[in-house]
């Protein structure tokens, strides 16, 4: 998982984490009072009338000098002419340790005061995980990697082919004297061998990228260009393990942050199918006894044991998790009240035995419906204790 991800998942505070999200409407964008804000502003206002009704003079007084401080970095949270249609910052509310996301889609609005940060909305959005951007034209390669709503360049190749600027002369083809008739000029000539470079540069740069995918693990890439330059790309990108899609667009031009924008549907695609894909062999895997496991028992059992190798959530739909007295998580039985963050409990148990979370949605979510909204691919039993920091 990024970096920034995991520093969010230990997250902790002596009064709590303040979670906050923002969506924008850019067909609001014009209004002086935009919903967002005031959604926000409710919000933050119920959290305080929660903690004022708690009795707790100390943690609330702690949330009110924390907001005021936020006061700024709130204020660009919903300012419509900041970047990204969604937003998001946490803060320690004691430590006042801040965090702060914009991703290119949008986010439901939302502000929640817990002990663990409510991640789950940021990571439905992106996982964290990199998405690779190949961009191809005539003279260059770029390599974009993408996550968690930025995009930056990786690196650039150049395979642009040597000009040729000399006089337009005629002559037989070489090749074959007995056709004489036939003239080729010297252009036409160069203009092949020209074109065989180009092949050749395009062949130097597709080995750097398979080596470069394994390292940076990349798990889905899109390639964008002329496709007679961008197949070989595609084939070794697609070899070395990564969901690969071809468009035909020419986007070699573009800043970082343009080139996702336009491809971010591209990329959302191929998400969808992959994760649709996860959840039926977590799913199958679970029915055949293999190396999966359906529904929240089976799953925090699996988690228990540091078996899980991913796991897979259900967008926006809460999960029938407690918390015992003594810290253990389960299922909400008994009388147990059930925790509004369990979703959030999960990831972060899964974060500590190394494993990953996709939080999915569409089909895939629905494909989870009947099973708690929960799944998790798992690891051969073996496999625990070798990588792994078992909770």
């Amino acid at each position: 998982m990024d970096a920034s991800v995991g520093d969010l998942l230990r997250l902790r505070d002596q009064v709590g984490v303040l979670s906050v999200y923002v969506g924008i409407d850019p067909a609001a964008e014009a209004n002086n009072r935009p919903p967002w804000r005031i959604k926000l502003n409710n919000e933050l206002r119920e959290i305080a009338r929660r903690l004022h009704a708690e009795g707790d003079h100390g943690r609330r007084m702690a949330f009110e000098h924390r907001l005021k401080a936020l006061a700024p970095a709130l204020d660009e949270l919903v300012d419509a002419a900041e970047s990204g249609r969604g937003r998001a910052l946490f803060a320690g509310v004691a430590s006042g340790e801040v965090y702060g996301f914009a991703v290119q889609v949008a986010l439901p609005g939302d502000a929640v005061l817990g002990d663990v940060a409510h991640i789950v909305p940021l990571l439905r959005a992106d996982d964290g995980r990199p998405r690779a951007l190949i961009l191809v034209g005539r003279d260059a390669v770029r390599v974009l990697e993408a996550r968690l709503g930025r995009a930056d360049q990786l690196q650039a190749f150049d395979v642009e082919p040597v000009v040729y600027d000399g006089p337009e002369r005629k002559g037989p083809t070489a090749s074959n004297p007995l056709r004489a008739q036939k003239t080729v000029t010297q252009r036409e000539r160069w203009e092949r061998h020209v074109e065989a470079d180009h092949l050749r540069r395009l062949a130097r740069t597709a080995t750097r990228l398979g080596p470069l995918a394994a390292a940076r693990r990349w798990e889905v890439a899109v390639v964008a260009g002329d496709p007679r330059a961008a197949e070989i790309l595609v084939k070794v990108l697609r070899a070395a393990g990564v969901e690969t899609e071809f468009v035909e667009r020419d986007l070699v031009e573009l800043s970082p942050a343009r080139a996702l924008e336009d491809l971010a549907p591209v990329i959302d695609s191929i998400m969808a199918r992959r994760n649709l894909a996860l959840v039926r062999r977590a799913r199958d895997a679970a029915a055949a006894g293999g190396r999966g496991a359906a529904g929240l028992e089976p799953v925090l059992e699996a988690l228990e044991q540091g078996l899980v190798a991913e796991l897979l959530l259900g967008a926006d739909r809460p999960l029938p998790g407690a918390i015992a007295p003594d810290g253990h998580l389960l299922a909400a039985r008994g009388g147990l009240p059930t925790d509004p963050q369990f979703a959030d409990r999960l990831v972060l148990r899964a974060f500590r035995t190394d494993a990953p979370t996709t939080v999915v949605g569409g089909e895939a979510a629905a494909a989870l419906d009947d099973v708690d909204g929960v799944a998790g691919l798992l690891r051969a039993r073996s496999a625990v204790g070798r990588g792994t920091s078992l909770w």
